[in-house]
């Protein structure tokens, strides 16, 4: 597996599958573990850690429209926060990064470059 900040020996691992998943409604599926997820009015939010062997593929963002249960998903590399800006909303991502300790966030969600600099 590509270099990881988390500990993968310690995550669990289950077969994930997503029902028309990306804009040409393909199914997706791959072994993932969860990391976190979040809720506001409008999504459920998920963030899976992947098996992978490719850069762009080791992180996928998940979220699922409360009202017509439309699936949407995105992949990424490992530290792609800009990406991950766009797709979840900023208390989602609050809420995922400090679950699962990700890197960058040490407490209460705080950029450390910023807490350092405090």
């Amino acid at each position: 597996m590509n270099k990881s900040p988390f500990n993968v020996d310690q995550l669990e691992f289950h077969p994930v599958v997503l029902t028309k998943a990306d804009k040409c409604g393909r199914d997706w599926h791959f072994q993932g573990a969860l990391l976190g997820k979040s809720q506001d009015n409008t999504y459920d939010y998920f963030l899976y850690h992947t098996t992978s062997q490719h850069k762009y593929f080791l992180m996928v963002g998940v979220r699922i429209e409360k009202t017509t249960g439309i699936t949407e998903a995105e992949s990424w590399g490992m530290i792609d926060t800009d990406m991950m800006a766009t797709f979840f909303s900023e208390y989602a991502r609050f809420d995922i990064f400090t679950q699962c300790h990700f890197p960058a966030y040490r407490c209460i969600g705080m950029p450390l470059h910023q807490q350092e600099a405090a």
